[in-house]
């Protein structure tokens, strides 16, 4: 018997509504691959130790993020990392000095 298919979670059509205008899409949709194959040759890295897969692997992920900041420059959008800084930023600025989180008692 075959099942419907799921809806998309939460997280990806948040992603899917923020990243709508064509440039910015296709930048993320090449940026994110390269992004996360530069992240992956850190294993390869580190067995070898080798320079030159740092250095490529380091490439990709810089190149692959830079597509998508220039994905966010074409919406005029802020990327969600900078946002999710901002958030947490906040957070800690209404805690005040000295307190380390909800858990802390007083």
């Amino acid at each position: 018997m075959l099942c419907p298919p799921l809806p998309p979670a939460p997280l990806v059509t948040n992603w899917v509504e923020r990243h709508r205008y064509p440039p910015s899409l296709v930048c993320h949709l090449v940026g994110i691959p390269v992004s996360v194959l530069g992240v992956l040759l850190l294993p390869a890295m580190l067995a070898l130790a080798s320079w030159r897969i740092f250095v490529l692997g380091f490439g990709l992920f810089t190149m692959g993020y830079g597509l998508q900041f220039l994905g966010h420059l074409f919406e005029w959008t802020e990327p969600g990392e900078i946002t999710a800084l901002r958030r947490l930023a906040s957070r800690r600025s209404r805690q005040g000095p000295g307190r380390s989180g909800p858990s802390s008692s007083g």
